[in-house]
């Protein structure tokens, strides 16, 4: 589309029908549906929120942390730290959870602006919260934990979550759980050429 076409049909409309507006035009051209909350038993590996509950208990700043796969060492400890948070976990007792790294982005304040983070490590489950938990570090941002046999059957459980490069002035910070509201697309997949 046109950039004047847009200026002249949405002169003078709140900021917010403008994006609005926007979002629905971009989903009519993609052919893509919104997924409502309804439907987390239907999406490959959502978490259920009206099921599970999460709350950070405890936070830490690190320059050094000692993972099982692969270690951290800040590189310009006077600019940045990582940061270690301890998460409570509320689930339905016997039931597996899985949680990918990818559903944890960090939205935090610092300053006067704010910055979001990607997962970049995940802990194991505990039952207890003053125990060492191993944890696993990626720098991709992909990773998972899962409840085994001996955490499965508790419905509370903790867990590290672990972000880098946090700056000296960081305030308040929002882990945010992926949510299975978004948009579904039926691909037809691909297949590899013959030879």
């Amino acid at each position: 589309m046109n950039h004047r076409f847009l200026s002249a049909v949405f002169r003078g409309c709140p900021a917010r029908w403008v994006t609005v507006a926007l979002c629905i035009l971009a989903c009519g051209a993609l052919r893509c549906r919104v997924i409502a909350a309804e439907t987390a038993s239907s999406i490959p590996g959502a978490i259920d929120l009206s099921k599970v509950r999460f709350e950070i208990v405890k936070s830490m700043f690190v320059s050094k942390l000692e993972g099982i796969n692969a270690s951290y060492t800040e590189n310009q400890p006077e600019k940045f730290r990582g940061l270690l948070l301890t998460v409570r976990i509320t689930k339905p007792a016997s039931e597996a959870l899985t949680i990918h790294g990818p559903d944890l982005d960090l939205h935090y304040n610092h300053g006067e602006t704010y910055d979001v983070l990607n997962c970049q490590g995940l802990s194991g489950f505990s039952k207890s919260m003053d125990v060492d938990r191993p944890m696993r570090l990626w720098s991709t941002g992909i990773g998972s934990v899962a409840t085994g046999t001996s955490t499965q059957d508790s419905d509370v459980l903790y867990m590290d979550v672990f972000y880098q490069y946090l700056e000296p002035d960081t305030k308040d910070v929002y882990l945010m759980i992926a949510q299975p509201t978004g948009l579904h697309y039926t691909t037809s997949g691909w297949k590899a050429e013959e030879k």
